[in-house]
């Protein structure tokens, strides 16, 4: 059982930061994972994508499991989370990662996208 294609990416926030550059992952991928080595201190970190490298970001959200109402729920990575690799949505292009709080020393996120099973 093949994985594909697969690349990887480095995308870091400044310190005092609470947003990263725009990441173009080249195309949309069938699977994306982030890996947070360390997570900035209290912070929840979120996606945030757009349809285009300079249009505006906004936050990924996810839908509502089992339910016939369309939920709005941001897709949000816990402040207690590290050195961990959490599946995030996928089929997206253009990425940035948000944190809630300011990032004191900065921190570097990374981002792996692959194709099949």
């Amino acid at each position: 059982m093949g994985f594909g294609a697969f690349t990887y990416y480095a995308v870091t926030m400044a310190s005092g930061g609470s947003l990263t550059t725009a990441l173009d992952a080249s195309r949309s991928w069938d699977k994306a994972y982030i890996h947070i080595p360390t997570m900035p201190s209290a912070a929840q970190v979120y996606i945030q994508a757009s349809e285009t490298a300079t249009g505006t970001f906004v936050r990924v959200y996810q839908p509502t499991l089992n339910s016939s109402t369309v939920g709005t729920n941001v897709f949000t990575i816990v402040s207690n989370l590290t050195n961990a690799m959490v599946p995030i949505p996928n089929g997206l292009r253009y990425y940035k990662i948000e944190t809630d709080v300011s990032c004191a020393g900065g921190a570097t996120f990374y981002l792996l996208f692959g194709d099949g099973a």
